[in-house]
Order: C-alpha cells, then sequence, then structure tokens
C-alpha cells in the first residue's frame, strides 16, 4: 500500500479498519495476533499541492462552454478562487454589484447549506466588471423567468432556493 501512492489519509484509513478487523478476530478467538498492530501506525506524511489552472489552461476550456449559467459559473468560480460548495451556496445578497464584490460566508455541504468553518474563511472577494456583468446578465435573465426582480435569498446558481447540485456541476465539467 505505501508503494503504491495512494493518498497518506486512504493507506490511514485501511491500515486502521484492518487493525479494527483483527481485534475483531482475536476478540473471537480466529487469531491471536494482530498483524496490523505488529506493523505498527502508518506514519506518511502527505504532500500538499495546490492545483490550479494558469489563464491560458482556463481560456481553452472555457471557450467550449456554450451555455450562459454555466459559462458565468466558471467564471465567477475561476476569477474569485471560491470552493465548489461556496459558489453553490451564493445567494443574491452575497453580491455588491456596486462595489464588485462577492462576499463568501457560507457553503453548500451535501446539500446543507452551513456557515464556513472559520471567521478567516467568511471573505470578501473583489471580482472584475467583466464577471460582475456576467452575474447581472444572469440576474436580468433570472427576472424574466420569476416574473420579478429574484429574491435576495435565492441562490445564485439554480432556481429560486434550489442549488445545482455538485454532481451536475461536476458532469458538466467533465462535458466541457
Amino acid at each position: 500500500l505505501i508503494e503504491s501512492k495512494a493518498a497518506a489519509s486512504h493507506v490511514k484509513k485501511i491500515h486502521a479498519t484492518l487493525s479494527a478487523i483483527f481485534k475483531f478476530a482475536i476478540k473471537n478467538e480466529y487469531m491471536k495476533e494482530n498483524p496490523a498492530a505488529i506493523v505498527g501506525n502508518v506514519d506518511l506524511k502527505e504532500e500538499k499541492t495546490v492545483n490550479y489552472w494558469t489563464l491560458d489552461e482556463f481560456k481553452a476550456f472555457i471557450k467550449h462552454v456554450d451555455d450562459d449559467l454555466y459559462y458565468t459559473l466558471f467564471m465567477t468560480l475561476y476569477y474569485s478562487g471560491m470552493r465548489k460548495g461556496e459558489l453553490l451556496a451564493l445567494t443574491w445578497a452575497d453580491i455588491d454589484f456596486n462595489n464588485h464584490i462577492i462576499n463568501i460566508n457560507k457553503t453548500d455541504y451535501y446539500r446543507k447549506i452551513t456557515t464556513t468553518k472559520t471567521t478567516s474563511s467568511t471573505r470578501k472577494v473583489l471580482m472584475p466588471k467583466f464577471t460582475m456583468d456576467l452575474l447581472a446578465k444572469l440576474k436580468l435573465a433570472q427576472s424574466v423567468v420569476y416574473q420579478s426582480e429574484p429574491k435576495m435569498n435565492y441562490v445564485v446558481f439554480g432556481e429560486f432556493y434550489e442549488r445545482i447540485s455538485t454532481t451536475t456541476l461536476d458532469r458538466r465539467f467533465e462535458k466541457y
């Protein structure tokens, strides 16, 4: 397992599970020793890397996005640096069109909206004008669908209170 180049956290989970199985076997007298305990704890250091796109890589991707909603979504995601859950939890109240700022203060975590992990995760992101223009255009399009301006607590990426799911977002990402 160690040579498999699996993530350190994954290897540790497998070790813990095996150890629990062997403890059960010893308790029920199927075995006398726990091989996982003999080997000891797995002490792997996980290398932290940041995976990001260059502007050229993003431009190569975004030119294939042919849906206005997803075009705006991916532009907002790229230029804000938000996590997917933070993006999906955005409401119109979080968008400050006058100052070109997006307030990030909550996240979509397994289809439930929660506040960000820590107060340091709550942040305001200054956005480029062209991205804010795309968001304004999206809001206008939603106004036509809703036959009135979207309420401040409506989600930006979805319909009314119903957010786009992370699986739908992932499928669209793979498509483009």
